[in-house]
């Protein structure tokens, strides 16, 4: 794949790995466009991870809010049906 990518010196090179990848020429300079195009993108992004996008954070917090609640509320049922069931 280094070959596929990598850059090309020579044109019986270029004819080379085109053949022994099974594509054509200008497959091939598609090829390197779009790896070229995305290491630049990925490169933009700079270090680290992204940023969160704030209601994703916010939005996350009351799912998890809701879901403790709903299952405090659970335990409570099943208590209380306990107790109207034994008495």
């Amino acid at each position: 794949m280094a070959d596929l990518l990598g850059g090309v010196e020579k044109e019986h090179h270029h004819a080379e790995v085109c053949r022994r990848w099974g594509v054509q020429p200008h497959q091939l300079r598609v090829i390197r466009e779009r790896a070229k195009d995305g290491a630049f993108d990925a490169f933009k992004k700079g270090p680290g991870r992204p940023k969160r996008d704030p209601n994703v954070v916010e939005l996350e917090t009351e799912l998890h809010r809701t879901n403790k609640a709903l299952r405090e509320l659970a335990i409570e049922n099943t208590l209380l049906r306990g107790k109207s069931d034994g008495v």
